[in-house]
């Protein structure tokens, strides 16, 4: 599991242009984004006590957020490469990074109002009690690809 979430984490920093340009990675990167929500689904289902109706609902509404969420990341990365080439350029007008700086609230309200809206959604199709677990059980989800995704980047711990 740990192999698979690092690989997705990486797939998921390729940047856009080389997955655009070359069509095998963004299919693997896919299939293993696929592999990895499977995986988690399975626990979910255990753990949470899931008949098979409200797994699928779940699955689908994960499907749904998730290609909202990638969009949301996709626009913040591209933001956040516009203000640090902004911030490089001693030209650049106060005008220009007020306007960035307006972009990135209004990204991070797109963010806020779908977690919101997944929570509505969640909260149609688990019970409280389900749905309580389920968030903890989705942070840690998340909270590990980053880690993995850090430590990816850092390479493996040195030994002393």
């Amino acid at each position: 599991m740990k192999k698979l979430a690092l690989l997705l984490a990486l797939a998921m920093m390729t940047p856009l242009t080389l997955s655009a340009q070359n069509p095998q990675m963004n299919a693997r990167r896919q299939m293993l984004q696929g592999e990895i929500v499977q995986r988690f689904m399975e626990r979910a289902t255990i753990e949470l006590g899931l008949d098979q109706p409200t797994r699928a609902r779940l699955a689908q509404q994960l499907r749904r957020s998730g290609e909202q969420r990638r969009a949301l990341a996709q626009s913040t990365t591209q933001l956040r490469l516009r203000m640090l080439a902004a911030s490089r350029d001693s030209s650049t007008p106060d005008g220009q990074f007020r306007q960035l700086l307006s972009d990135m609230t209004s990204l991070r309200q797109k963010e806020e109002d779908l977690w919101k809206s997944d929570q509505d959604e969640l909260a149609r199709i688990l019970t409280p009690r389900q749905h309580a677990r389920f968030v903890f059980m989705w942070l840690r989800f998340n909270e590990q690809i980053r880690e993995m995704a850090l430590q990816g980047r850092r390479g493996p711990p040195l030994n002393r």
